[in-house]
């Protein structure tokens, strides 16, 4: 098998388990559907399908910036309180 298939059909197979990922967890966690969302993108952008990852992007911006999604964030420092 040519190495450039090889990584053609990996390219692929991230894209299908990132897709799923995206759709599973873009309601649930937020950090999650935008992590998975971003690699999904690149995967459509390495393989030339720049308009599928243009709209990625475009949905994962709009889905950031409604007012009902909440990102948690955890500092990875614990608060000093005295």
């Amino acid at each position: 098998m040519c190495p450039q298939t090889n990584y053609r059909n990996k390219l692929k197979i991230a894209a299908e388990k990132l897709a799923e990922v995206v759709e599973t967890y873009h309601t649930k966690s937020p950090m999650n559907y935008a992590h998975s969302a971003f690699a999904l993108a690149l995967t459509f952008q390495v393989q030339g399908k720049t308009a599928k990852a243009t709209k990625i992007c475009e949905e994962m911006v709009i889905h950031a910036v409604k007012p009902t999604t909440q990102i948690c964030y955890r500092s990875p420092m614990p608060s000093k309180r005295k």
